[in-house]
């Protein structure tokens, strides 16, 4: 996971069907201004974005746009994936490598399996 918005040398495009991440693809962003990354989400039909830090700004304009946010997601981007598609990310999440095995297979009787929720109950 790119640290901030505006840096992030590449956009990984996912496609959800079913719960199921169906398509996947990378897109270049280097050298695009934070207003051009923007409005390439919008030309592409985005409608989620998981990212790390982000300007108020963009986070307001990416809202306008009709693209919901989740922010200050810190960690590896397909334990985000993983976690986002099973409807329990929530923006600040910290994705560790050991979230997603106990999240797939947690042992019986175990803590491991549980995740935290976000501020509003999410």
């Amino acid at each position: 996971m790119s640290p901030r918005f505006d840096l992030s040398p590449e956009l990984w495009i996912v496609t959800e069907k079913n719960g199921k991440a169906s398509h996947q693809e990378k897109i270049p962003l280097e050298g695009l201004s934070a207003p051009e990354r923007v409005e390439k989400l919008t030309l592409l039909g985005i409608n989620k974005l998981i990212c790390g830090g982000i300007h108020d700004f963009n986070l307001d304009r990416l809202r306008t746009v009709g693209i919901d946010v989740y922010y200050n997601v810190t960690g590896d981007a397909k334990i985000a994936l993983h976690i986002f598609l099973k409807g329990e990310l929530y923006p600040g999440y910290h994705c560790q490598n050991r979230r997603i095995r106990s999240l797939s297979n947690p042992k019986k009787g175990s803590e491991k399996g549980k995740v935290p929720r976000g501020p509003f109950g999410n």
